[in-house]
């Protein structure tokens, strides 16, 4: 009988610890499946929140390229029309409809852009063939370009009769850096250029044109 009663209390206690293990093991299942999820959402919000800072980026990059586009500047050299025979007659091989407005037998520049321009630095060039090279044979500086405002360079107008060509560097009140080209024949523009620098250009750490 004694026996009996000690089988019936073994068997009763392995059947509570088979219990008790599954009931770890569901808590256990539980408790991983919860983390799972935790995990997924985790994931999701941070994808969400990925997309929000991208999203954020874009918006306020647009913003600055409004705000660039509205203050940007844009150098060239003072011109007027050109005399239409010369102009009909493409004289001197200069094919272009004005010329250089000169002051005091010096160029003169404009900022025609939307702002001030800062930190300009121009650059003056020959070259004595169209199929040569251009060599650089002086350059200067100017604080600002302001709009409506000339700036006389130190550049004179017949200093060279070829070809020529001036460069302008400069710095819009964004911090952005722009570069403008013209070239000259016999005092007649005959080409042109404007583009926007990389943002990692600086004139202390960057080859200058």
């Amino acid at each position: 009988m004694l026996s009996f009663v000690q089988m019936s209390w073994a068997d009763a206690i392995a059947k509570n610890m088979l219990w008790v293990q599954g009931f770890g093991l569901l808590v256990s299942a539980v408790t991983l499946g919860f983390l799972i999820w935790y995990a997924i959402e985790t994931w999701k919000l941070r994808k969400t929140a990925d997309k929000q800072i991208v999203v954020s980026h874009d918006l306020l990059r647009a913003a600055n390229d409004q705000a660039e586009a509205a203050s940007k500047p844009y150098i060239t050299i003072r011109q007027k029309l050109r005399d239409a025979t010369h102009t009909l007659l493409d004289m001197d091989g200069a094919l272009g409809g004005s010329v250089v407005k000169d002051e005091g037998g010096q160029y003169v520049a404009v900022n025609v852009g939307n702002g001030i321009a800062l930190n300009v630095s121009y650059f003056f060039k020959i070259r004595k063939d169209e199929d040569q090279p251009w060599k650089k044979i002086a350059q200067s500086y100017l604080q600002t370009v302001q709009l409506d405002q000339p700036a006389q360079l130190a550049l004179m107008l017949n200093a060279y009769p070829g070809d020529h060509q001036i460069t302008f560097l400069f710095q819009s009140l964004g911090g952005r850096w722009y570069e403008s080209v013209i070239v000259i024949r016999s005092r007649v523009p005959i080409d042109s250029g404007f583009r926007q620098l990389p943002e990692s250009f600086h004139p202390s750490t960057s080859e200058l044109p």
